[in-house]
């Protein structure tokens, strides 16, 4: 299809005065060369679909016909608020459109404006198109960054190993904040967390060393809210959050001043924290598995004791173990004198395990918890119980001074310990730690490891049992690790390593997937679709 452009005169009257009192026909063209110019707009159609903040490229074919391109200026602009047409920005100056409109994600229509000036005769040559916003961010690596150590910024990583329904080469939207906002958040976001409101809304909180708490939706990175205006109920003045989890519908967030939890089905604001069930050094073992009691459990340094939430239908109960039988493997009721370093699921993403140093001794060992068990043909239930203590040798202590991050392969036996300098293993199915002090990846020369984490996919850490729903697991879904390492102050990379060699601990390096462009990095985690 091909456009007649319409031609607008600028200051209308007094064109029209002119020409009364005149009858120069060598100051303006003649009617036929009016239709000289036409933007031909085949293949493009009268409306478009955009991704918020993705790049496009629009290239309306003009034939001047006897005029000078040189005669002419360009102009893209663009409406920013639907309802009217008052409140325009422009885009682009160039004869091409080659970039991204900065305006939000709306249902309603926005309307692209392309202008050419005629600079010889003043005329102005004008056609427009439809413009829908749509959110273009799928489920990848979203990353909390920072180039001036005062703000922060969020960037997503999309790649066919790590997007569901993404068949491209990769994108990284940097800086989404600033792009689409025009302003980075005013402080240093870190300990990222994904969560799922009402099984559909996907969530991710971040903080801020302030003691700042605020929420972001995934489809834009709106902020949902912040601090007690919507998040909290009564935030006491002496708050510092902590780490949050997912575990069976709730979501967790661990504080100075005690345990926060919230039904994730039903809101998203805090109530009261629990006091006295304190995980100690922020660590606890959990599973966003709905079917899995305990669905979390944690050690607590004041009174010696391994703690357990379970999610029942009345109210969520937190307890420590029963007491335990002779002969079982350790007491979790009786664990005094205990830091807690590690916590998460393992062997067989059944088993939920915490790794413990022993203060006076210097010693590290692993304990495993078996499920709440019932069989419906008898109607016979096993609850939850220490299942195993495994020991590590002291040759591996080593390894865990100066650790950047320590966590557990999820379904395998193997810990993980991340060090500036690589990356090493302890794989522990025989029942006893074996501790391989050459590291299993070794960073690229000049950079160091500051982060590191098992990977996993967004939706899988939210809510595991969305996957009978259809959607599937991706490939590398528990089977690599995530790293941020830096090369600079504000040049830092994020790498995905393949697990292989099962129950050994090795990462095949040569399969490394490498993303970079990143400033100081603060934070790293996976979101879902």
């Amino acid at each position: 299809m091909k456009k007649n452009i319409s031609i607008v005169f600028v200051a209308l009257c007094s064109v029209l005065l002119i020409i009364s009192c005149y009858d120069d026909k060598s100051i303006l063209p003649d009617k036929n060369s009016f239709n000289d110019v036409v933007i031909d707009t085949a293949g493009i159609g009268s409306s478009i679909r955009i991704g918020f903040l993705e790049e496009f490229k629009l290239v309306p074919k003009i034939t001047f016909g006897s005029r000078l391109e040189s005669d002419f200026e360009f102009e893209w602009s663009i409406n920013t608020n639907t309802a009217n047409m008052r409140d325009i920005i422009v885009l682009s100056q160039d004869k091409v459109f080659d970039g991204f409109i900065p305006n939000a994600i709306s249902p309603r229509a926005y309307k692209l404006m392309y202008k050419l000036k005629d600079t010889k005769y003043g005329l102005e040559y004008l056609t427009t198109w439809d413009v829908t916003v749509v959110s273009s961010f799928l489920d990848g690596i979203l990353v909390s960054e920072t180039f001036d150590g005062i703000t922060s910024d969020f960037s997503l990583i999309m790649d066919k190993d790590l997007t569901y329904l993404w068949n491209k080469d990769e994108r990284i939207v940097h800086t989404i904040l600033e792009s689409g906002y025009d302003e980075s958040y005013q402080g240093l976001m870190n300990n990222l967390h994904f969560s799922i409101y009402s099984s559909q809304r996907n969530q991710v909180w971040a903080q801020t060393p302030q003691g700042d708490l605020v929420c972001f939706n995934t489809e834009a990175f709106q902020v949902l809210g912040k601090n007690e205006n919507v998040l909290m109920l009564y935030r006491p003045s002496n708050f510092k959050p902590g780490k949050m989890y997912n575990a069976q519908q709730n979501t967790f967030l661990n504080s100075n001043v005690g345990l926060f939890q919230i039904n994730y089905d039903t809101g998203i604001s805090f109530n009261v924290a629990t006091q006295g069930f304190d995980p100690d050094n922020d660590v606890m073992a959990w599973t966003s598995y709905q079917g899995d009691d305990p669905s979390l459990v944690w050690y607590n340094k004041v009174s010696g004791k391994i703690y357990k939430f379970t999610n029942t239908f009345v109210t969520p109960i937190y307890s420590n173990f029963d007491p335990v039988e002779t002969g079982a493997s350790f007491d979790p009721n009786n664990l005094q004198g205990k830091t807690a370093i590690a916590g998460g699921k393992t062997f067989d993403n059944q088993t939920l395990a915490l790794l413990l140093k022993d203060d006076a001794a210097n010693s590290y060992s692993i304990y495993t918890f078996s499920n709440y068990y019932m069989d419906y043909d008898t109607w016979e239930s096993t609850p939850a119980a220490p299942k195993a203590k495994i020991d590590i040798p002291s040759s591996a202590n080593s390894l865990f001074e100066g650790a950047v991050d320590v966590f557990f392969a999820r379904n395998e036996p193997v810990l993980y310990i991340a060090k500036p300098n690589g990356v090493y293993a302890i794989p522990f199915g025989t029942g006893t730690g074996i501790p391989d002090l050459t590291p299993k990846y070794t960073p690229p020369a000049g950079e160091v490891i500051t982060m590191a984490k098992l990977y996993m996919q967004g939706k899988y850490m939210a809510k595991e049992q969305l996957y009978s729903d259809g959607i599937p697991q991706m490939p590398l879904n528990s089977k690599a690790i995530m790293l941020a390492t830096s090369k600079g102050e504000y040049e830092s990379k994020i790498y995905v390593i393949p697990m292989t060699q099962i129950g050994t601990g090795n990462l095949d390096g040569s399969k490394a997937l490498t993303y970079d462009g990143f400033g100081k990095i603060l934070g790293v985690i996976t979101v879902g679709y």
